[in-house]
Protein backbone atom coordinates (compact mmCIF):
# COMPACT_ATOMS: atom_id res chain seq x y z
CA UNK A 1 0.00 0.00 0.00
CA UNK A 2 1.78 2.74 -1.31
CA UNK A 3 1.08 5.93 1.07
CA UNK A 4 1.44 9.59 0.13
CA UNK A 5 0.11 12.86 1.60
CA UNK A 6 -2.43 13.63 -1.48
CA UNK A 7 -3.74 10.10 -1.14
CA UNK A 8 -4.30 10.02 2.67
CA UNK A 9 -5.85 14.05 2.34
CA UNK A 10 -8.49 12.20 -0.37
CA UNK A 11 -9.53 9.61 1.08
CA UNK A 12 -9.50 9.76 5.00
CA UNK A 13 -8.60 13.54 5.59
CA UNK A 14 -9.30 13.77 9.16
CA UNK A 15 -6.04 11.35 9.76
CA UNK A 16 -4.05 14.10 7.74
CA UNK A 17 -5.58 17.22 9.88
CA UNK A 18 -4.31 15.32 12.95
CA UNK A 19 -0.80 14.37 11.58
CA UNK A 20 -0.35 18.10 10.43
CA UNK A 21 -1.59 19.41 13.81
CA UNK A 22 0.79 16.97 15.72
CA UNK A 23 3.68 17.87 13.90
CA UNK A 24 2.80 21.52 14.09
CA UNK A 25 3.65 21.28 18.04
CA UNK A 26 6.33 18.93 17.80
CA UNK A 27 8.23 21.26 16.11
CA UNK A 28 8.84 23.90 18.08
CA UNK A 29 9.32 22.26 21.28
CA UNK A 30 11.82 19.68 19.40
CA UNK A 31 13.47 23.29 18.13
CA UNK A 32 14.08 24.69 21.78
CA UNK A 33 14.97 21.49 23.71
CA UNK A 34 18.33 20.56 21.38
CA UNK A 35 18.44 24.45 21.15
CA UNK A 36 19.87 24.13 24.99
CA UNK A 37 21.58 21.34 24.20
CA UNK A 38 23.50 22.68 21.23
CA UNK A 39 23.89 26.09 23.38
CA UNK A 40 25.48 24.27 26.33
CA UNK A 41 27.98 22.61 24.74
CA UNK A 42 28.95 25.55 22.58
CA UNK A 43 28.81 28.18 25.48
CA UNK A 44 29.52 25.59 28.22
CA UNK A 45 29.30 28.15 31.00
CA UNK A 46 31.05 25.78 34.04
CA UNK A 47 33.45 24.33 31.73
CA UNK A 48 33.01 21.11 32.23
CA UNK A 49 30.70 19.61 29.06
CA UNK A 50 33.10 20.34 26.19
CA UNK A 51 36.26 18.79 27.92
CA UNK A 52 33.84 15.14 27.81
CA UNK A 53 34.92 13.54 24.60
CA UNK A 54 31.18 11.85 24.08
CA UNK A 55 29.91 15.72 24.39
CA UNK A 56 31.08 15.84 20.24
CA UNK A 57 28.98 12.99 19.56
CA UNK A 58 25.96 14.42 21.62
CA UNK A 59 26.21 17.46 19.67
CA UNK A 60 25.91 15.59 16.43
CA UNK A 61 22.82 14.22 17.71
CA UNK A 62 21.52 17.55 18.95
CA UNK A 63 22.11 18.99 15.82
CA UNK A 64 20.27 16.15 13.83
CA UNK A 65 17.44 16.39 16.07
CA UNK A 66 17.35 20.16 15.62
CA UNK A 67 17.22 19.57 12.13
CA UNK A 68 14.04 17.33 12.13
CA UNK A 69 12.30 20.35 14.09
CA UNK A 70 13.57 23.37 11.77
CA UNK A 71 13.47 21.40 9.04
CA UNK A 72 11.08 17.61 8.12
CA UNK A 73 8.46 18.61 11.15
CA UNK A 74 6.89 22.04 9.27
CA UNK A 75 7.67 20.73 5.71
CA UNK A 76 5.43 17.71 6.47
CA UNK A 77 2.99 20.08 8.52
CA UNK A 78 2.74 22.20 5.25
CA UNK A 79 2.63 20.01 2.85
CA UNK A 80 0.05 17.87 4.68
CA UNK A 81 -2.47 21.25 5.04
CA UNK A 82 -1.85 21.90 2.04
CA UNK A 83 -3.06 18.56 0.50
CA UNK A 84 -6.19 18.53 2.25
CA UNK A 85 -6.81 21.99 1.38
CA UNK A 86 -5.64 22.49 -1.95
CA UNK A 87 -5.34 18.82 -2.83
CA UNK A 88 -1.89 19.49 -3.90
CA UNK A 89 1.64 18.98 -2.07
CA UNK A 90 3.75 22.01 -1.82
CA UNK A 91 6.46 20.16 -0.85
CA UNK A 92 7.73 16.62 -3.06
CA UNK A 93 7.38 13.66 -0.79
CA UNK A 94 10.54 12.40 -1.70
CA UNK A 95 12.28 15.52 -1.10
CA UNK A 96 10.67 14.60 2.66
CA UNK A 97 11.40 10.97 2.47
CA UNK A 98 15.62 11.61 1.49
CA UNK A 99 15.58 13.91 4.74
CA UNK A 100 13.84 12.02 6.35
CA UNK A 101 16.32 8.81 5.90
CA UNK A 102 19.11 10.94 5.74
CA UNK A 103 19.12 12.41 9.75
CA UNK A 104 17.37 8.67 10.96
CA UNK A 105 20.91 7.17 9.47
CA UNK A 106 22.69 9.93 10.81
CA UNK A 107 21.27 9.13 14.51
CA UNK A 108 21.58 6.01 14.61
CA UNK A 109 25.35 6.29 13.45
CA UNK A 110 26.24 8.86 16.34
CA UNK A 111 24.25 6.38 18.43
CA UNK A 112 26.38 3.40 17.36
CA UNK A 113 29.67 5.27 18.05
CA UNK A 114 28.59 6.03 21.23
CA UNK A 115 27.51 2.91 21.98
CA UNK A 116 30.77 1.86 21.39
CA UNK A 117 32.51 4.94 22.98
CA UNK A 118 30.57 4.11 26.26
CA UNK A 119 31.73 0.19 25.79
CA UNK A 120 35.41 1.41 26.02
CA UNK A 121 34.89 3.65 28.65
CA UNK A 122 33.33 1.02 30.69
CA UNK A 123 35.93 -1.66 30.44
CA UNK A 124 39.14 1.33 30.66
CA UNK A 125 37.69 4.01 32.67
CA UNK A 126 41.04 5.41 33.08
CA UNK A 127 42.37 4.98 29.63
CA UNK A 128 39.38 6.19 27.79
CA UNK A 129 40.36 9.95 27.09
CA UNK A 130 43.66 8.93 25.19
CA UNK A 131 41.58 5.94 23.34
CA UNK A 132 38.63 7.90 22.08
CA UNK A 133 39.97 11.41 22.14
CA UNK A 134 38.21 14.75 21.27
CA UNK A 135 39.74 15.03 17.70
CA UNK A 136 38.84 11.06 17.02
CA UNK A 137 35.53 11.51 18.10
CA UNK A 138 34.82 14.53 15.81
CA UNK A 139 36.58 12.78 13.20
CA UNK A 140 34.40 9.81 13.41
CA UNK A 141 31.14 12.43 13.55
CA UNK A 142 32.47 13.79 10.20
CA UNK A 143 32.70 10.27 8.92
CA UNK A 144 29.03 9.13 9.64
CA UNK A 145 27.84 12.27 7.54
CA UNK A 146 30.22 12.00 4.47
CA UNK A 147 28.83 8.05 4.69
CA UNK A 148 25.53 8.57 4.47
CA UNK A 149 25.40 11.36 2.44
CA UNK A 150 27.35 8.95 0.18
CA UNK A 151 24.28 6.14 0.93
CA UNK A 152 21.76 8.59 -0.06
CA UNK A 153 23.41 9.79 -3.53
CA UNK A 154 23.78 6.33 -4.49
CA UNK A 155 19.91 5.45 -2.78
CA UNK A 156 19.02 8.61 -5.38
CA UNK A 157 20.46 6.90 -8.64
CA UNK A 158 18.02 4.11 -8.20
CA UNK A 159 14.70 6.84 -7.75
CA UNK A 160 13.81 8.28 -3.89
CA UNK A 161 10.71 5.99 -4.21
CA UNK A 162 11.64 2.97 -6.19
CA UNK A 163 11.71 -0.33 -4.88
CA UNK A 164 15.14 -0.96 -4.77
CA UNK A 165 15.98 2.73 -3.02
CA UNK A 166 12.94 1.59 -0.40
CA UNK A 167 14.47 -1.98 0.27
CA UNK A 168 18.11 0.16 0.77
CA UNK A 169 16.77 2.20 3.34
CA UNK A 170 14.75 -0.04 5.53
CA UNK A 171 17.50 -2.79 5.50
CA UNK A 172 19.93 0.04 6.57
CA UNK A 173 17.91 1.32 9.26
CA UNK A 174 17.15 -2.40 10.35
CA UNK A 175 21.03 -2.82 10.35
CA UNK A 176 21.47 0.06 12.11
CA UNK A 177 18.48 -1.47 14.82
CA UNK A 178 20.55 -4.46 14.80
CA UNK A 179 23.82 -3.18 15.76
CA UNK A 180 22.54 -0.76 18.43
CA UNK A 181 20.95 -3.44 19.71
CA UNK A 182 24.13 -6.17 20.09
CA UNK A 183 26.52 -3.07 21.33
CA UNK A 184 23.99 -2.53 23.85
CA UNK A 185 23.52 -5.90 25.32
CA UNK A 186 28.10 -5.73 25.11
CA UNK A 187 27.70 -3.03 27.16
CA UNK A 188 25.59 -3.76 29.77
CA UNK A 189 27.59 -7.04 30.01
CA UNK A 190 30.56 -5.26 30.60
CA UNK A 191 29.29 -3.28 33.10
CA UNK A 192 28.39 -6.15 35.24
CA UNK A 193 31.47 -7.49 34.82
CA UNK A 194 33.51 -4.56 36.03
CA UNK A 195 31.27 -3.75 38.82
CA UNK A 196 31.82 -7.18 40.01
CA UNK A 197 36.03 -7.04 39.67
CA UNK A 198 36.21 -3.73 41.14
CA UNK A 199 33.82 -5.03 44.27
CA UNK A 200 36.62 -7.53 45.03
CA UNK A 201 39.82 -5.41 44.64
CA UNK A 202 41.75 -4.74 47.70
CA UNK A 203 41.13 -1.21 49.01
CA UNK A 204 44.22 1.31 47.74
CA UNK A 205 44.81 4.36 46.06
CA UNK A 206 44.60 2.85 42.48
CA UNK A 207 41.11 0.71 43.43
CA UNK A 208 39.67 3.88 44.69
CA UNK A 209 40.68 6.43 41.47
CA UNK A 210 39.57 3.49 39.00
CA UNK A 211 36.18 3.25 41.13
CA UNK A 212 35.64 6.84 41.10
CA UNK A 213 36.12 6.97 37.34
CA UNK A 214 34.08 3.65 36.77
CA UNK A 215 30.85 5.21 38.56
CA UNK A 216 31.37 8.66 36.74
CA UNK A 217 31.51 6.65 33.38
CA UNK A 218 28.36 3.90 34.63
CA UNK A 219 26.50 7.35 35.14
CA UNK A 220 26.92 8.73 31.73
CA UNK A 221 26.59 4.62 30.21
CA UNK A 222 22.88 4.29 31.81
CA UNK A 223 22.03 7.83 30.05
CA UNK A 224 22.93 6.63 26.73
CA UNK A 225 21.50 3.50 27.32
CA UNK A 226 18.21 4.99 27.89
CA UNK A 227 18.72 7.08 24.81
CA UNK A 228 19.42 4.26 22.58
CA UNK A 229 16.46 2.14 24.00
CA UNK A 230 13.83 5.16 23.20
CA UNK A 231 15.61 5.34 19.90
CA UNK A 232 15.10 1.41 18.96
CA UNK A 233 11.60 1.24 20.91
CA UNK A 234 10.05 4.57 18.43
CA UNK A 235 11.78 3.46 15.29
CA UNK A 236 11.79 -0.32 15.39
CA UNK A 237 7.17 0.09 15.42
CA UNK A 238 7.75 2.06 12.00
CA UNK A 239 10.51 0.41 10.22
CA UNK A 240 7.88 -2.66 10.71
CA UNK A 241 5.13 -1.00 9.34
CA UNK A 242 7.09 0.91 6.52
CA UNK A 243 8.70 -2.98 5.04
CA UNK A 244 4.60 -3.21 4.06
CA UNK A 245 4.64 -0.11 2.44
CA UNK A 246 4.87 -1.92 -1.12
CA UNK A 247 2.15 -4.61 -0.26
CA UNK A 248 -1.33 -4.93 -2.41
CA UNK A 249 -3.86 -2.32 -1.47
CA UNK A 250 -6.80 -3.39 0.90
CA UNK A 251 -10.16 -3.34 -0.85
CA UNK A 252 -11.73 -3.10 3.32
CA UNK A 253 -11.82 0.85 3.91
CA UNK A 254 -11.36 -0.13 8.00
CA UNK A 255 -8.69 -2.36 7.57
CA UNK A 256 -7.07 0.28 5.35
CA UNK A 257 -7.74 2.88 8.19
CA UNK A 258 -6.46 0.99 10.61
CA UNK A 259 -3.42 0.52 8.69
CA UNK A 260 -2.60 3.81 8.27
CA UNK A 261 -3.35 4.92 12.04
CA UNK A 262 -0.32 2.47 12.63
CA UNK A 263 1.67 3.53 10.27
CA UNK A 264 1.63 6.95 10.86
CA UNK A 265 1.58 6.13 14.94
CA UNK A 266 4.77 4.83 13.74
CA UNK A 267 6.02 8.08 12.21
CA UNK A 268 4.85 10.49 14.55
CA UNK A 269 7.54 8.11 17.82
CA UNK A 270 10.13 8.58 15.19
CA UNK A 271 9.93 12.15 15.25
CA UNK A 272 9.08 11.99 18.97
CA UNK A 273 12.56 10.68 19.51
CA UNK A 274 14.00 13.65 18.76
CA UNK A 275 12.12 15.94 21.20
CA UNK A 276 12.55 13.24 24.36
CA UNK A 277 16.71 13.01 23.88
CA UNK A 278 17.41 16.71 25.23
CA UNK A 279 14.98 16.12 28.15
CA UNK A 280 16.90 13.12 28.70
CA UNK A 281 20.18 14.56 29.18
CA UNK A 282 18.47 17.37 31.08
CA UNK A 283 16.68 14.88 33.53
CA UNK A 284 19.91 12.25 33.41
CA UNK A 285 22.96 14.24 33.25
CA UNK A 286 23.89 17.09 36.29
CA UNK A 287 26.35 18.62 33.89
CA UNK A 288 23.80 19.58 31.07
CA UNK A 289 21.10 20.08 33.99
CA UNK A 290 23.06 22.99 35.43
CA UNK A 291 23.93 24.39 32.00
CA UNK A 292 20.52 24.42 31.14
CA UNK A 293 19.44 26.39 34.49
CA UNK A 294 22.63 28.91 33.37
CA UNK A 295 21.42 29.49 29.86
CA UNK A 296 17.80 29.57 30.98
CA UNK A 297 18.71 32.34 33.60
CA UNK A 298 20.79 34.18 31.37
CA UNK A 299 17.89 34.69 28.60
CA UNK A 300 15.02 35.63 31.32
CA UNK A 301 17.40 38.31 32.72
CA UNK A 302 18.31 39.39 28.99
CA UNK A 303 14.11 39.58 28.05
CA UNK A 304 13.31 41.09 31.74
CA UNK A 305 15.76 43.83 33.39
CA UNK A 306 13.31 44.22 36.20
CA UNK A 307 14.24 40.36 36.89
CA UNK A 308 18.24 41.30 36.84
CA UNK A 309 17.51 44.48 38.63
CA UNK A 310 15.67 42.87 41.58
CA UNK A 311 18.35 40.63 42.63
CA UNK A 312 21.50 43.25 41.74
CA UNK A 313 21.33 46.50 42.97
CA UNK A 314 22.71 49.13 40.99
CA UNK A 315 25.98 50.54 41.79
CA UNK A 316 24.79 54.35 41.53
CA UNK A 317 21.90 53.57 43.88
CA UNK A 318 24.50 51.88 46.49
CA UNK A 319 27.23 54.32 46.33
CA UNK A 320 23.75 57.17 47.41
CA UNK A 321 22.96 54.93 50.11
CA UNK A 322 26.36 55.18 51.68
CA UNK A 323 27.11 58.40 51.22
CA UNK A 324 23.61 59.22 52.85
CA UNK A 325 24.64 57.02 55.79
CA UNK A 326 28.15 58.89 55.85
CA UNK A 327 26.36 61.91 55.88
CA UNK A 328 23.89 61.04 59.08
CA UNK A 329 26.99 59.71 60.87
CA UNK A 330 29.09 63.12 60.66
CA UNK A 331 25.89 65.14 61.29
CA UNK A 332 24.95 62.81 64.42
CA UNK A 333 28.82 62.96 66.23
CA UNK A 334 28.47 66.74 65.48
Amino acid sequence: MEITLTNLASTFPHISWTIGIVFLILSPVTVIGNGFVLASIFCDPFKNIRNVPCSCTIFNLALVDMLVGALIEPFLAVSTFSSVINKTELISDEVITTLFFFLQAVSGGSLMFLSVDRFIAVRTPLQHACIVSKKKSRNVNILIWIYVIIFVLCSAMFGIKSLVSHILAISHLGIILLVLFVLNIAVVHSVRIQGRKLKIMVDSKNSVVIQTAFKREKAVTQTTGVMVVAFLICILPFTTFASFRFSPKEDDVAVKEILLWMYFTGLILVYLNSLMNPFLYAWRLPKYRKAFRCIFNRIKSKISPSFRSERVPSPVLKNVTIRSIEQDLATFLA
